[in-house]
């Protein structure tokens, strides 16, 4: 559990840098591990980014909570889905926040 909040505090952290120091010219990345989750990446063209918020944002949150290990769950269906637009995460359960995420099972959504 230790290992898990300590990867996922690290996590956000990059992920912030990740954000915010481009624009003032800092290295962005604290180590190569978090290239691969950190990279932009352009949102399909069936992503509705109109309605949707940041491709980026959705896709870091998707990896972090390891979604692709839960289709047809229903953790998935409550927190795999990208947000509409100006919603925040606070509005979903505690579960699905990178910062309180631990490996869960099928039923503890």
């Amino acid at each position: 559990m230790f290992a898990v909040r300590s990867f996922l505090l690290a996590f956000l952290v990059a992920l912030v840098l990740a954000v915010f120091a481009p624009q003032s010219g800092v290295n962005a990345l604290p180590s190569d591990r978090y290239a691969v989750l950190l990279e932009s990446r352009a949102a399909p063209s069936y992503y509705d980014s109109k309605h949707l918020e940041s491709y980026d944002v959705y896709h870091a949150r998707y990896i972090a909570l390891e979604c692709a290990n839960y289709h047809d769950t229903k953790f998935f269906k409550v927190c795999c889905g990208p947000l509409a637009k100006g919603k925040a995460l606070s509005t979903r359960p505690d579960i699905c926040d990178p910062a309180t995420y631990e490996d869960c099972e099928e039923d503890d959504a």
